[in-house]
């Protein structure tokens, strides 16, 4: 657990404060990501794979169209389902610094909570 990566999207973390605040204490106390707390490591088959945020079975991954590669996504998304996870992406098409709409803060609670309404 001594491995930490310093490289992370910080529009990712405005996502993930908002959506923190829109939590219970309770909640709170299960979620996991880079500013708040720490990252989550999930190891499988000789790769180590690190959710931008995790909420105990339940991972949202932002995923910046620049620096993202669909096939390695996608494999990382196989592995998550394949290992129990459900799996909310949201794309810094989604979310971004000149459009930052509270329905996608929304929609990643009830996903967290969920939540179909």
């Amino acid at each position: 657990m001594g491995l930490s990566i310093s490289a992370y999207s910080k529009i990712s973390q405005e996502l993930f404060w908002l959506i923190h605040n829109e939590l219970s204490d309770y909640e709170i106390s299960s979620c996991y990501f880079k500013e708040l707390n720490r990252e989550v490591f999930i190891n499988g088959n000789s790769k180590t794979y690190i959710p931008d945020f995790i909420y105990k079975n339940k991972i949202i991954e932002y995923d910046g169209l620049y620096w993202h590669d669909e096939i390695k996504d996608n494999r990382r998304n196989q592995f998550y389902f394949d290992n129990g996870y459900e799996l909310l992406v949201i794309t810094d098409n989604d979310f971004n610094r000149q459009k930052k709409p509270q329905d996608v803060v929304n929609k990643c609670v009830k996903f967290l909570r969920n939540e179909t309404k």
